[in-house]
């Protein structure tokens, strides 16, 4: 089996739901603003399963991408695509985390 591909797509995966989950919450502000609602609608459901779905495909990636590197397959540009792509947001996580811009 070939972890690299898998360790990609679970990238390229929570991506895109991060994307859709960053649409759903300015929905979810902008309705519940707009109406005076609180943040009781079917909407907030939906933005937990994106939310969980996007945590687990990542953490699923990153385990992925220790398979491939202890299995010791060969790296071609999906393991590097993938290693930095799972290094750059771990370094954007260290940076939110250590200065905060507020």
């Amino acid at each position: 089996m070939v972890f690299k591909n898998w360790s990609l797509r679970m990238l390229i995966y929570s991506l895109i739901l991060s994307l859709i989950l960053a649409y759903l919450m300015t929905r979810l502000v902008v309705v519940a603003s707009s109406f005076g609602l609180k943040s009781e609608t079917s909407l907030d459901i939906n933005v937990l399963i994106f939310a969980f779905s996007s945590t687990i495909f990542y953490y699923l990636g990153i385990v992925f991408l220790i398979i491939s590197f202890v299995k010791k397959e060969l790296k071609d540009y999906k393991f590097y695509l993938a290693f930095f792509g799972y290094l750059l947001s771990f370094l954007v996580f260290l940076i939110n985390y250590f200065y905060k811009f507020y």
